[in-house]
């Protein structure tokens, strides 16, 4: 065989190598329209913006979410059901898109009230806002407490995805129970939080100061 020849073979077999290499030695992650919740500080991958919705959506779509996006924390193919706006209306809410958002101020405030069964809910309090928040039927739940005295006594979340945002001093002098959330983040700014959150996972795994995290190891479990 020529020399010609040989580096022929060989640059064909090299390049047949590489090519099955790609075909089954890579792995690349689907993250999907919504397929994975955001992360703390509505954190993303590359490429992907947190919605409404608390997912991760491509930049650029409108927070639109695949079909097949998951409505529960059991892993299913369901995709996440509308919001109701009668359903939503009944607990004071407005629909944006697929999330039942209620305004809480102390002028309308948000007192023993419960998210839907089967809704996203997202609370945003001001001071003397909230008051015993009940999140335990609804797919997935986001608390937003940013002024003083805005979220008072309990937020109890449910087995989906769960966001409580504590902002300046005194925000939540309550409690924060997500022990059976698939995903739980809690941020206390400073004094924020005059109670450790409970926190989802095995003894402090997810605990992040006073709050919760979903960045360590098995405190996600959303997607799985």
């Amino acid at each position: 065989m020529t020399t010609f020849a040989k580096k022929t073979w060989l640059s064909i077999a090299i390049g047949a190598a590489c090519a099955l290499w790609l075909q089954y030695g890579c792995f690349s992650p689907d993250y999907g329209a919504g397929k994975i919740a955001c992360g703390a500080n509505d954190l993303c991958p590359p490429g992907f913006e947190c919605n409404s919705a608390d997912r991760c959506v491509q930049i650029g779509t409108g927070g639109q979410l695949d079909s097949g996006v998951p409505s529960d924390a059991t892993g299913t193919d369901s995709p996440i059901p509308q919001c109701e706006q009668n359903v939503c209306s009944a607990v004071g809410g407005q629909c944006d898109g697929l999330v039942c958002v209620l305004s809480c101020t102390s002028a309308t405030p948000c007192v023993n009230v419960t998210c839907p069964a089967n809704h996203s809910c997202r609370f945003d309090c001001g001071r003397n806002g909230c008051d015993n928040l009940n999140c335990a039927m609804a797919d997935q739940c986001t608390v937003n407490c940013t002024e003083s005295n805005a979220c008072k006594n309990d937020i109890t979340c449910g087995t989906g995805p769960c966001t409580v945002k504590c902002g300046p001093e005194n925000a939540c002098p309550g409690n924060v129970n997500c022990q059976n959330s698939c995903a739980c983040s809690v941020t206390c700014g400073d004094d924020a939080c005059s109670n450790a959150a409970i926190c989802p996972g095995t003894g402090n795994v997810c605990k992040a100061n006073s709050g919760c995290t979903i960045t360590a190891p098995g405190c996600n479990t959303c997607t799985m």
